[in-house]
């Protein structure tokens, strides 16, 4: 059985929180869940004299076979070398750190990625990319639609021979739950998705996926949305 790391950080009110749909899918799929929180990467956090972040991320990676990232806060505007716009919502400074360091110890040992919303912006960012901090202060629709969260609010167009237009078998309804998304693509990624206003809705890399929207909320309703974690777990 395949071992899939899924990292996660704050909600609201000191606690942490993982929608039940990432775990939910990669069980549904024969996969072992197992989760790692950003409160590892906490400034004030005592690791031990032997211990340091990069020792646990890359103990944490070793144990699974894959890593997803999943959605969440806003990332820290500094991480890409932007001051913070008046649009900016909630960040986690501790979780960037983290979900990064993740990120680059799993491409390190060779093991595939799947960032999921938030998770596929600082996926971006970790890979030199750049954000928009609010869509439509950039200029694009509103994507956030919370009213809609596990219903789908707008068309996706793949680029043609992309691995995840394959994988989704025809499938170009997703929800939307989003204020940010990719403005600079990040090096070694690759735009293969839009929305109709175009947004990037979709990134590949070698061994890496990114989704901006949710399917982890959608798979419950049509199984097509099962495609990024069946890609995650495939050999």
């Amino acid at each position: 059985m395949k071992r899939i790391g899924i990292t996660f950080g704050l909600s609201v009110d000191h606690k942490y929180s993982l929608h039940m749909g990432y775990p939910g899918a990669i069980i549904q799929l024969g996969g072992i869940p197992m989760m790692y929180v950003s409160v590892t990467a906490t400034p004030t956090l005592s690791l031990g004299s032997d211990l340091s972040l990069d020792s646990l991320v890359k103990e944490f990676v070793s144990e699974v076979d894959a890593l997803l990232v999943s959605g969440g806060w806003d990332v820290e505007p500094s991480r890409y070398g932007q001051e913070p716009q008046p649009e900016l919502e909630d960040t986690e400074p501790v979780r960037d750190i983290f979900e990064s360091a993740m990120i680059e110890e799993a491409r390190r040992q060779g093991k595939k990625v799947l960032a999921i919303c938030r998770g596929v912006q600082i996926l971006n960012v970790t890979m030199g990319g750049t954000l928009h901090q609010d869509l439509v202060t950039a200029g694009f629709d509103q994507h956030q639609r919370p009213d809609r969260e596990y219903q789908t609010s707008h068309s996706v167009i793949f680029e043609p021979g992309s691995v995840l237009a394959e994988l989704m078998d025809g499938a170009t309804e997703v929800n939307t739950l989003h204020h940010q998304g990719i403005d600079c693509l990040g090096e070694g990624l690759r735009a293969v998705a839009y929305s109709p206003d175009g947004v990037i809705e979709a990134v590949e890399g070698d061994g890496i996926l990114g989704i901006q929207w949710h399917p982890e909320r959608l798979y419950q309703s049509d199984p097509r949305h099962l495609a990024g974690f069946r890609w995650l777990m495939a050999d």
